[in-house]
Order: C-alpha cells, then sequence, then structure tokens
C-alpha cells in the first residue's frame, strides 16, 4: 500500500497528515470536497489503495462517494473518519466495503495503526 487519498474538509488536518504520510514514504493525494474527489478519481493514473472518508463534507455526506469508489476499484480499502461518531450507520457502510471507521480527533499512531492492519490483510 502506497497511495492513500484524504477525503475531508479540515485543510490543516489534511496538511498534517499528508506531511506526515509523506515522510511514511507514502503518496498523498487531498481532496476537500465530494466534486474535487470524484475529479482526482476520474483522472487518477494510480488509485489510491486506501482512502481516508470524512462524512461531513461541504457539498454533501461523504458515505455517498462510497459506491463509486468501489466501483472504480473494489481494492481500495476505505475509513471513515469522523467527528460524528461513526456507530450510526455502520452497518450499512460496512456493507457498501467500507473496512474501517476512526472517530476523530485521533492522532497520527492510530492513522498509522490502521494503514499497517489494512496493508497485513
Amino acid at each position: 500500500m502506497k497511495n492513500i487519498m484524504l477525503i475531508d474538509d479540515e485543510k490543516e488536518l489534511c496538511g498534517l497528515l499528508a506531511e506526515v504520510l509523506t515522510l511514511e514514504n507514502y503518496n498523498v493525494r487531498i481532496a476537500n470536497t465530494l466534486r474535487q474527489a470524484v475529479s482526482i478519481l476520474a483522472e487518477e493514473v494510480e488509485l489510491p489503495d486506501m482512502v481516508f472518508l470524512d462524512l461531513n463534507l461541504p457539498d454533501g455526506d461523504g458515505i455517498s462517494i462510497v459506491p463509486e469508489i468501489k466501483k472504480i476499484s473494489k481494492k481500495i480499502t476505505i475509513c471513515i473518519a469522523s467527528a460524528h461518531g461513526v456507530e450510526k450507520g455502520k452497518q450499512e457502510a460496512k456493507q457498501m466495503g467500507v473496512s474501517y471507521f476512526i472517530d476523530k480527533p485521533f492522532s497520527i499512531e492510530d492513522i498509522l495503526k490502521i494503514i499497517r492492519e489494512a496493508t497485513s490483510n
């Protein structure tokens, strides 16, 4: 796993996370809206291996992009990261293909642990 996509409207968080993940030798792409995410995924030569997805984005509910991501490639691992609790709708999200859930605020170590776990499967 080397390509990570962050879909989150918190630009500072994305920047910080991208910095750390880049130091860990990951390639990181950032989208701050659903529209940006769709555009990046459509043009992407190298698809992300993993997507960290916020549920509350300025142009809609993050969960709405999950089917589109899975249509592009079923191999993309999706982790929902949300400040609003991820228990609600967790079962439905799993049925859609979401593999991991993490509550905000999270630590960099939490993110790296998920990535390590995903790569060991």
